[in-house]
């Protein structure tokens, strides 16, 4: 009889107990908002370092811009040439790997130093169509596509007269963060 108490006493403490619960903890994957690079060629004549910023934190592809500056010092020409290039561009695809759709306008003031008269001002539009590699958490950036130019000045001595460079490539690298 004892047993039979002792054992109808045991299955119902059972009953009872539950184990501990389990936890799920999901890990949110962390897209960079920004970048900054290196570009040869691209949205400039020569080169320029640039930022680049996502509007919207959620996901790594959408719309964001990005602004540089470049120089480049001619010292057998007396020559100076700065661009400052800036626009907007829009990230379709995932997992890193993007292509990168955009617009802008890039600056171009060239000067000789010796003489203050001597200084051009050349707006340029630009397109960019590239395949774009920017990691998940951050890291390395890479870029590489094509950057048609227009040349939008009244004056056309900076590009030897020619309106359009529909064949203009760029190559960037950087890291994203």
């Amino acid at each position: 009889m004892r047993r039979i108490i002792f054992v109808s006493l045991l299955l119902a403490a059972c009953g009872n107990i539950q184990a501990q619960q389990v936890r799920t903890y999901y890990v949110q994957e962390r897209y960079p908002r920004s970048a900054v690079y290196m570009e040869i060629l691209g949205n400039s004549p020569i080169y320029s370092f640039n930022y680049d910023f996502r509007f919207s934190t959620e996901k790594g592809s959408g719309w964001g811009a990005h602004i540089g500056a470049g120089l480049l010092l001619l010292t057998e020409d007396d020559v100076s040439l700065m661009n400052f290039p800036f626009g907007l561009n829009y990230l379709a695809g995932r997992n890193g790997k993007y292509l990168e759709l955009g617009v802008g306008l890039t600056f171009l003031s060239s000067s000789d130093f010796f003489d203050d008269d001597d200084v051009h001002h050349n707006p340029l539009g630009t397109l960019i169509i590239a395949y774009r590699y920017q990691p998940v958490g951050g890291g390395v950036f890479f870029r590489i596509g094509i950057t048609p130019l227009v040349d939008l000045s009244a004056d056309r001595d900076m590009f030897f007269g020619f309106l359009v460079w529909p064949f203009w490539a760029g190559l960037s690298i950087g890291y994203a963060f």
